[in-house]
């Protein structure tokens, strides 16, 4: 069972319309009444302010769903004002759809209901009362019931867009798996052949020792063609598969060239370095 979601201000503020509308139309029958008869004086200012009190009462009801109806519920029986924030408080507790609660608190509404219409005797007019009431109570709790059906049809929905929106995702990550998978295997083949090519390359420059110096000028320029685009081609393999999508690092640029030379010294060579590059940082990152 989903519990219900919070209201945002205009959800909260048509609930209060709805239980303060019933209140003022129920109050302004009480002041032309005690206008015309002086008796209804007391009984008119008793109603109000419980009326009033069940608005307030009203606030807990999703904190507290069946002690709020029940308390609003209870309060109609002294005051016909508060029957607007014990029907907005009662549907409220059928959204639950606890019938542990709704049931004992839709029998004491329909009770405090009676006791208000027969407080001056049994009439038609306290007849007619109890049975409209008693309709509006069965409207209520399907109007309740009604609610809450479209609160969990609006969830199911807004989870049935998250899984598929989950399930879009996980096939878009298995198909750059496969296309990685298919990308590896292709640069697979073609760095093996250059791979190979070179071997056969550098052994013929190694153990030849007729070829002439053109000869051996073209052998070597063919390795290191081979080895260029290798290398290019290793580079691309290595980003096509970098599973996390981000962005690859920076290549080193003339600003390396210092760090690099001095690894290189470290590691027993002499190099000497005749550097005439000027304003280097004008230079776009491609041609560093």
């Amino acid at each position: 069972m989903r519990e219900n979601t919070p209201l945002d201000r205009r959800g909260e503020a048509l609930r209060s319309l709805c239980a303060a509308l019933p209140m003022l139309f129920y109050g302004v029958i009480l002041v032309m009444g005690a206008s015309r008869s002086p008796d209804r004086v007391v009984p008119m200012l008793v109603d109000i302010p419980l009326g009033v009190a069940g608005l307030v009462l009203m606030r807990w009801r999703r904190r507290l769903p069946w002690q709020t109806a029940l308390a609003t519920a209870l309060l109609t029986s002294f005051s016909i004002t508060a029957t607007g924030p014990a029907q907005v408080a009662y549907v409220s507790l059928v959204t639950h759809r606890r019938w542990r609660w709704t049931l004992p608190v839709a029998v004491v509404s329909w009770l405090c209901l009676l006791a208000n219409t027969t407080r001056y005797g049994l009439t038609q007019a306290a007849v007619v009362s109890q049975v409209t009431g008693t309709v509006i109570l069965g409207g209520l709790t399907i109007f309740g019931l009604y609610l809450r059906g479209l609160r969990d049809l609006d969830a199911s929905r807004r989870e049935a867009a998250l899984a598929a929106e989950r399930e879009r995702l996980q096939q878009i990550e298995q198909t750059k798996l496969a296309e990685r998978a298919k990308i590896a295997q292709e640069m697979h083949d073609v760095l093996a052949h250059r791979m190979s090519l070179l071997s056969m390359l550098a052994g013929g420059l190694a153990y030849r020792k007729d070829l002439g110096p053109e000869e051996t000028r073209e052998i070597a320029l063919a390795i290191q063609e081979n080895a260029h685009r290798s290398l290019n081609e290793l580079r691309a393999v290595l980003g096509s598969l970098r599973r996390d999508g981000a962005l690859e690092a920076p290549q080193p640029g003339l600003e390396h060239m210092g760090a690099l030379f001095e690894e290189v010294r470290a590691a027993g060579q002499r190099v000497e370095v005749a550097d005439t590059v000027e304003d280097r940082e004008s230079l776009p990152t491609q041609t560093g």
